[in-house]
């Protein structure tokens, strides 16, 4: 079982439109509304590739907490939450037929006056619930070790987890690395897709088994000027690998997927597809790399699968999808 954990619950509104003009009325050609963030989009795909493979934890807003899991059963999501006051947040897809080009709209979430201590425990707890039913990953090779392929247990023993997305204000400044630090503490693969001072923050307590970030996002958090040219870029990602004894995975938009295992160099272009919907390519990325590092443990084929999987999701009006 690969889990989930996603801090910024979603409802995600994908409004097509055959043409986008902002000084126009824009009437669109269809509309869907699904479970999103970006952890479950992650275990959508996940559940694509192998039905039953994932579970999702996250908060939700108790006001539309229903909605979101009627959306999440509809497409046999397993999710556990806790509640929160107020409402899970909400995003608006614009998609543009005629130019393929996709907006998002993210809806600022609220700082809510509410028991953020009762609340980080209680999902706390339930994460060292999830972790705690065994693992597929030897834990006495180390937190920082990195698993060479098992093949994903159908025992809902818990693998891996994805830990993606950025942390709402309502959460406190260190949460994301507790709960990373938690993860690798019981020995369990850590797939981490934050950047930032929330990564910072993580680096100071645990190393993720693997970053997965983009080129702007490793500038920015390491320090780096942005572009860099891409033999600087290469060697960044080599040395910043090597230094964390860790997996570091950049993904670059429609250029080449760059990524280090220790200090070990890959790289795997990018499909050149007729994009429909660009929403959530990252996160259908991250399912496809897990799922086939869990199954081979080969870096060259895990990454081979996310890039296919990215294509897909591209190529879909459906956010967080392969087909």
């Amino acid at each position: 079982m690969i889990l989930t954990v996603c801090l910024s619950s979603t409802l995600q509104k994908t409004v097509t439109f055959d043409k986008v003009n902002l000084t126009h009325v824009n009437r669109s050609r269809s509309y869907r509304l699904d479970a999103s963030g970006k952890a479950v989009n992650t275990a959508r795909v996940l559940d694509m590739l192998k039905p039953g493979v994932s579970l999702s934890l996250c908060p939700l807003g108790k006001e539309n907490a229903g909605l979101f899991m009627d959306l999440a059963k509809r497409d046999g999501l397993e999710i556990k939450s806790i509640m929160i006051p107020g409402y899970t947040r909400e995003c608006l897809t614009l998609l543009d037929s005629n130019s393929h080009e996709t907006t998002e709209l993210v809806v600022g979430e609220p700082v809510l006056d509410f028991d953020r201590e009762a609340a980080e425990k209680e999902f706390m707890m339930l994460l060292q619930e999830v972790l705690t039913k065994g693992t597929g990953i030897d834990s006495a090779k180390g937190t920082d070790s990195v698993t060479k392929g098992t093949g994903i247990d159908s025992e809902k023993n818990c693998q891996a987890v994805v830990l993606a997305g950025s942390r709402p204000a309502m959460w406190s400044e260190d949460f994301q690395a507790r709960i990373s630090k938690a993860v690798t503490d019981a020995g369990v693969l850590l797939l981490a897709d934050f950047c930032g001072k929330d990564l910072l923050k993580t680096l100071e307590l645990c190393t993720p088994q693997i970053i997965k970030i983009n080129e702007e996002e490793f500038c920015s958090t390491f320090g780096f000027d942005f572009p860099v040219q891409e033999e600087k870029l290469r060697q960044l990602v080599i040395e910043k690998s090597k230094e964390l004894g860790n997996i570091l995975i950049l993904t670059r938009g429609t250029d080449e997927t760059y990524a280090a295992c220790k200090g070990t160099f890959y790289s795997c272009p990018v499909e050149k597809i007729v994009p429909v919907n660009t929403t959530a390519c990252g996160d259908t990325f991250n399912a496809g790399f897990i799922y086939e590092f869990l199954e081979s443990g080969d870096m060259a084929l895990a990454l081979q699968k996310g890039t296919w999987c990215a294509a897909r999701n591209a190529e879909s009006e459906v956010p967080g999808t392969i087909r």
